[in-house]
């Protein structure tokens, strides 16, 4: 299973959208088993992912204070297994919902009021109530079952515009960070410290966590100023620069309201085609 960080220091860059749709992509066009970890406090891909159950559990995401979730992971990664939970959606509006290929560890969202929610796991880390290298910990013990064989070929972790030290437990488990930048001076300049962060991640968990690679997102291609800086981003990027720039489309939020990935529901877009971009390159890099 390859494991990847879908990171940025910045919020507003696409995270949980590229999240979204590149899970898509990969179980949709290349039939690739995918487990989505939600590690945003927030739980956005959470909710997008399991419309299906909110349905069924009378609009509520409560059902998830009764059931284990990432956050029980830091404190029983023996349980991951119990953490997962098929993403189901149907692609018609009668339709029945089916699994599509796509898993998730979900977080818990604000608004059922966890007990521990991720920003208390964060503070037992950083108090170190609870070890480090829980999470590696955690996929280590996925076991196959005669009903569910748990066996992926992607991993991939949505994450919060945090710099913590949840953030760099979390990437520390994982194999690659893929960072999703917008066109604008914050985000380009940012990457440099991430640069940093990850030397840090190396040295201090023994990891081998490298940088997949960095690409635009919510582009404007025909403007000038995106061009321009389009450019500029090949040269200072040079070759973890991912040429697939992601163009700004409604589409997308239609299919996140909708809960179902671009892949199911719009194929032809252009934006979809741009994920499709990216994601041939994420296989190409991943020598999967």
């Amino acid at each position: 299973m390859i494991k990847i960080a879908i990171y940025s220091r910045k919020g507003g860059t696409g995270k949980t959208t590229s999240t979204f749709n590149i899970a898509g992509i990969l179980a949709k066009n290349f039939k690739k088993k995918v487990l989505v970890v939600d590690a945003d406090s927030q739980a956005n891909i959470t909710t997008y992912l399991l419309q299906t159950d909110q349905e069924l559990n009378g609009g509520s995401y409560s059902f998830l204070n009764d059931t284990p979730t990432i956050e029980d992971l830091f404190l029983y990664p023996e349980k991951i297994n119990d953490t997962i939970r098929n993403a189901s959606f149907s692609l018609t509006e009668k339709g029945a919902p089916r699994k599509r290929g796509i898993d998730i560890i979900p977080a818990r969202p604000t608004s059922i009021s966890p007990k521990v929610d991720l920003d208390k796991i964060n503070d037992l880390l950083v108090s170190e109530a609870i070890p480090g290298g829980q999470l590696s910990k955690a996929f280590s013990m996925i076991r196959h079952t005669r009903n569910h064989m748990y066996d992926y070929d992607f991993c991939l972790m949505d994450f919060a515009p945090a710099n913590n030290r949840l953030t760099m437990d979390l990437i520390a488990a994982c194999d690659y960070v893929l960072v999703p930048t917008t066109i604008d001076p914050a985000s380009i300049n940012g990457v440099s410290g991430l640069i940093e962060m990850l030397d840090n991640i190396r040295t201090e968990y023994e990891t081998r966590v490298s940088l997949l690679g960095i690409y635009p997102t919510i582009c404007m291609k025909n403007t000038s100023y995106d061009a321009s800086t389009l450019t500029d981003m090949k040269t200072v990027f040079k070759e973890k620069y991912i040429d697939a720039p992601i163009r700004y489309s409604t589409e997308t939020k239609w299919s996140i309201d909708m809960g179902v990935p671009l892949a199911y529901t719009k194929r032809t877009a252009p934006v979809t085609q741009d994920y499709s971009t990216l994601v041939n390159e994420i296989i190409e890099r991943t020598k999967v």
